[in-house]
């Protein structure tokens, strides 16, 4: 039997949060920036003229299903270079 007396070993206290925290950012700035790179492609070949026709296609597509706010094709525009920006400042701050 085990002593009452003795006590469960405290946890380790390390620095196991300090490093999931950039960790974490870093996978998921590398999503968001992999979902901005998405856009670009089509038929394996990246473009800007890609990208504009996925983002019509997004646009008209949503239209009527999605909130108002994805029915603006000028939102739709944006979406590539905003995960973009946001992979990038996700990862490197």
């Amino acid at each position: 039997m085990s002593d009452p007396t003795t006590s469960a070993p405290a946890p380790a206290r390390g620095l196991g949060v300090h490093r999931g925290v950039p960790a974490a950012a870093v996978i998921l700035g590398l999503a968001h920036a992999a979902g901005g790179v998405d856009k670009f492609e089509a038929g394996g070949l990246y473009s800007h003229a890609n990208y504009l026709k996925n983002m019509d296609r997004m646009a008209t597509a949503s239209r009527g299903v999605v909130s108002a706010v994805m029915d603006d094709e000028a939102v739709c525009g944006l979406l590539g270079y905003v995960l973009l920006a946001l992979g990038w400042r996700c990862c490197w701050g």
